[in-house]
């Protein structure tokens, strides 16, 4: 071989094995676009739960519904989801207490991002109970 053709093998080679490693360490590029759709179904139920806060402050009574929280002009939530365009889940369980729900592609056990542990879940659908503020 020519030192020119050898020169080019080695750099495929380098080329080759940086994307692996690539693959390995950061996940595929499905793998991360599910991570950033669940991290934004996360944001969202934050967004939703500081609504509900707000609600109950204005109301004395938590909505009834999402779409009863999302009709509030001063108040704007994403309440469904960013890919099945589902909505969201609110289920009221007591005076001060409800839940939301949604629907994820990934556990995010070990993955950045999930400083909060109250919001760390499990691939498929999660609940998370919470009080009003």
């Amino acid at each position: 071989m020519k030192g020119g053709a050898l020169l080019l093998a080695a750099a495929t080679v380098v080329v080759v094995a940086a994307i692996v490693a690539g693959i390995v360490v950061l996940g595929s590029p499905a793998q991360e676009r599910a991570r950033r759709l669940d991290q934004k179904r996360i944001f969202d139920l934050q967004q939703v739960s500081n609504a509900v806060d707000y609600y109950h402050r204005q109301y004395k009574r938590l909505p009834a519904s999402l779409d009863e929280l999302a009709s509030l002009s001063n108040v704007s939530v994403s309440v469904r989801d960013p890919i099945t365009s589902l909505p969201y889940e609110l289920r009221v369980v007591s005076d001060t207490a409800y839940e939301l729900c949604a629907t994820f592609d990934l556990d995010s056990k070990g993955e950045p991002g999930y400083g909060d542990a109250f919001w760390a879940h499990r691939a498929g659908r999660q609940c998370f109970r919470r009080t009003v503020q």
